[in-house]
């Protein structure tokens, strides 16, 4: 999770240019250990948040959102980004 005073418009165009190597770049920092055939970037949502997802269909090996304007979160699947999603609306309210 990241959050910041950075602009969502220009955060969201940088994790856009960072995909070409995001997956490469995070494989030892969130412990990725199973290797899709034919990846690719796709849009999906959880929880109604919009997200990019980088995997096979329906098995993203690291997916990224917005959770509001000022909070990106980026995980390794969709059960994560919900439960966490789902925390942090707990903990604001």
């Amino acid at each position: 999770i990241e959050k910041g005073e950075v602009s969502y418009q220009n955060a969201f165009i940088g994790l856009g240019a960072w995909e070409k190597t995001m997956p490469s770049d995070l494989t030892n920092l969130l412990s990725i250990t199973k290797i899709a055939q034919n990846p690719t970037w796709e849009d999906s949502s959880v929880r109604n948040i919009p997200i990019r997802a980088f995997g096979e269909p329906n098995d993203p090996l690291i997916l990224w959102g917005f959770i509001d304007k000022e909070t990106v979160l980026i995980t390794t699947n969709t059960n994560a980004f919900g439960a966490i999603v789902e925390r942090l609306a707990k903990g604001s309210s």
